[in-house]
């Protein structure tokens, strides 16, 4: 009789034992989480729909903007939706504060357009065409203004993929030497129109001021205006370098900081360094002989890496 009790004791204490735990790990899988929801002025905001994605859950904000929420299954975002300003998504944490309205409209995706005024100087890059006793040495870009515009779409709160095209002008320095005497030149020689797509992440784009990485990938055709170097001799003998048209591609990676002004539009702050880049160049040596004064020409084309470019940019996105 005394073994039956023990028996039917310990039974059930395994069994509330069992019923306890299970009880335990459900209640710790209904993870409680509050939070504050407040505009991008800091005014509570009443009746924002906080909802978990994927299910029928959801509550609204009180006359406060505050909200409680009981999750029931691990979840690792909650969306956030209002009249006007689409819907958010921020990550789950215990204590939540949460902002809408604030930098590019509280949006998470849609259409976003960015213009860009860029200046930088060339960095390495030096070219040198040798002819007989004539000499081109370190030919380089000096510095190199320009535009961009580029056009997209806002995949999500930090992604951004767009397509662009720009307007560049570039100065370049170089030294001429003649057997005789040898000087610098500083000239003007025209531009290139670097098309690209682009892809864009920023940390944190519906915060005041975020940093962001930018990378670039496109083809820059170099466009002859004023691209020939002075002569270098004399007759009956000299030599004719210049730039030809040419296409060139090119990678330019970028890193700035973004500062929200007022719902879509914003500032961009940045610095760019544009590589890979390679030009033309057509050369022609041509002597006349002196006695039957026969003109003979000797032409040929070298295509060389030109300079990297370290550009800093300002601009805005709308």
């Amino acid at each position: 009789m005394i073994i039956k009790t023990n028996n039917y004791e310990m039974s059930r204490f395994f069994t509330i034992l069992i019923f306890g735990l299970l009880s335990a790990l459900s209640i710790q899988a209904r993870e409680t989480v509050t939070g504050l929801v407040v505009s991008d002025k800091g005014e509570p905001m009443p009746g924002v729909r906080v909802e978990v994605p994927g299910s029928s859950d959801f509550v609204f904000t009180d006359l406060d903007g505050r909200f409680q929420i009981v999750l029931k299954d691990p979840t690792k975002n909650l969306t956030f939706t209002y009249p006007g300003l689409g819907t958010s998504t921020y990550k789950v944490k215990p204590e939540m504060n949460v902002v809408l309205g604030k930098g590019w409209s509280g949006h998470e995706k849609g259409f976003r357009g960015m213009i860009d005024l860029e200046g930088g100087m060339g960095v390495g890059g030096n070219t040198t065409i040798k002819s007989g006793e004539y000499e081109w040495k370190n030919i380089h870009t000096l510095v190199s203004p320009g535009l961009s515009i580029t056009l997209g779409y806002q995949i999500n709160r930090h992604l951004f993929a767009g397509l662009g095209f720009g307007v560049n002008m570039e100065w370049i320095s170089l030294e001429g030497k003649e057997p005789s005497y040898s000087w610098l030149d500083t000239r003007y020689v025209g531009g290139y129109t670097p098309v690209y797509l682009t892809a864009r992440w920023d940390f944190g784009l519906t915060k005041k001021t975020a940093p962001y990485i930018d990378l670039r990938f496109g083809c820059a055709p170099f466009l002859e205006d004023d691209g020939e170097l002075p002569y270098l001799g004399y007759w009956p003998s000299y030599l004719r370098v210049y730039q030809d048209n040419c296409v060139s591609f090119f990678v330019a990676p970028a890193i700035g900081y973004h500062v929200n002004i007022h719902k879509k539009f914003g500032l961009n702050f940045g610095l760019r360094y544009m590589t890979g880049m390679k030009k033309k160049y057509n050369v022609e040596r041509e002597w006349s002989d002196p006695i039957t004064h026969e003109v003979h020409i000797n032409s040929k084309n070298i295509s060389q890496h030109a300079s990297d470019i370290i550009m800093f940019n300002i601009g805005f996105d709308f």
